[in-house]
């Protein structure tokens, strides 16, 4: 892709116009309030956990009500959450953003304890005998039937609201700050020609897509200089993310941390088994295509590192932004909702596809799961 071409930046104007708007204002005074409004509504109707017993008419005029209120209460706050992330995940500088996202972590945390009072509560009257008596549960009733499930993997309720207050200046803090300093990390590339750019990981990490392989070998001589320099910070939030994670997971019983981290992302134990075989069973293939990629660049043996994700030599040196979109479309053309996905993806500008010095590069930070 062409360095000078102008690549596309996202608009989320169709929410709020900026974070100054009055509309924008008006939303975050409105999550604010209506949180509390959620918190008495569940003090009020004696959502939390219960005695085993019948359900009743009123039963299921509670669980309409409360059903109704948290997913509209959860798609306010999303979509909040959602404006200000498109901010701060492209400019981690944005102090005004940041203090949003916060703002609005907090707020979430307050909901969890809910969500936490509301599983035992459900568990408790039944998902399958709620639904005859409630449209809402019936409506909802899959995912109702498995946050039941969660009963068993809770604490009390004074622990679970506990710990989501904890959250916000724990993990979720440490979680903050390692994408801030990632993000904000620099490097110093010596090109082939003797000069030295300074530039933001991000587009070091861009590099390694270059044809030229002395590019990509200065590239990668870079990140292995720039890393070690945040080393120490990388590795105290990752320890003390997952560090909570574990604490809580015995405190909620489960038997080891994968078992928490296949309920949270609705995978079966069988269905990760066989995973994993399929995984092992083409290492061998995996391995046989990166010997043929070192041929196809010019060396035997295996393949070096700034070459994993190159391009082939006999590969275009740029593809402009819209034939990459081209690309795509015609990659997924038989299937049609896909162009279209990526059409609006472009029209709807939800593509942000700049290397920043203030980028965020999430990757593989550890989350307490399900919380």
């Amino acid at each position: 892709m062409s360095s000078t071409e102008s690549l596309p930046r996202w608009s989320v104007a169709d929410l709020h116009e900026s974070m100054d708007s009055r509309s924008f204002r008006s939303a975050m005074e409105q999550a604010g309030s209506e949180t509390t409004r959620l918190e008495a509504l569940f003090d009020e109707l004696g959502i939390r956990s219960v005695e085993p017993r019948p359900v009743t008419e009123a039963d299921g005029l509670c669980a309409d009500t409360v059903i109704r209120r948290f997913n509209a209460w959860e798609q306010l706050v999303e979509e909040l959450m959602a404006f200000v992330h498109s901010y701060v995940s492209t400019n981690s500088y944005d102090e005004s953003g940041q203090a949003l996202a916060n703002e609005l972590e907090t707020i979430g945390a307050r909901s969890r304890p809910l969500l936490a009072r509301l599983v035992d509560w459900v568990h408790a009257l039944d998902v399958d005998r709620l639904a005859t008596i409630s449209s809402e549960t019936r409506e909802h009733l899959g995912p109702l039937s498995r946050l039941s499930q969660r009963a068993a993997h809770q604490m009390d309720e004074a622990g679970e609201g506990l710990y989501a207050e904890l959250t916000v200046s724990g993990s979720t803090a440490w979680s903050g700050l390692h994408s801030d300093v990632t993000s904000q990390l620099h490097g110093h590339v010596r090109m082939p020609d003797g000069d030295v750019e300074r530039l933001p990981m991000a587009s070091v990490r861009g590099l390694a897509n270059h044809a030229d392989p002395e590019v990509r070998q200065a590239a990668y001589e870079a990140e292995l200089d720039a890393w070690p320099s945040v080393a120490v910070v990388c590795a105290a939030a990752i320890n003390s993310i997952k560090g909570e994670a574990n604490t809580v997971n015995r405190r909620r019983h489960w038997d080891s941390p994968l078992d928490a981290s296949l309920y949270a992302n609705n995978v079966s134990r069988t269905t990760f088994d066989a995973m994993q075989s399929a995984v092992r069973s083409s290492l061998d293939d995996m391995r046989g295509w990166m010997r043929s990629k070192a041929r196809l660049h010019g060396y035997e043996g295996g393949l070096k590192w700034r070459d994993l994700v190159a391009p082939l030599p006999d590969s275009p040196a740029e593809i402009s932004w819209e034939r990459g979109l081209d690309i795509v479309r015609n990659a997924f053309r038989v299937i049609r909702r896909h162009t279209r996905g990526s059409r609006r993806s472009r029209d709807h500008r939800t593509v942000d596809r700049r290397r920043t010095a203030q980028r965020q590069t999430r990757g593989c930070v550890l989350h307490a799961v399900h919380r």
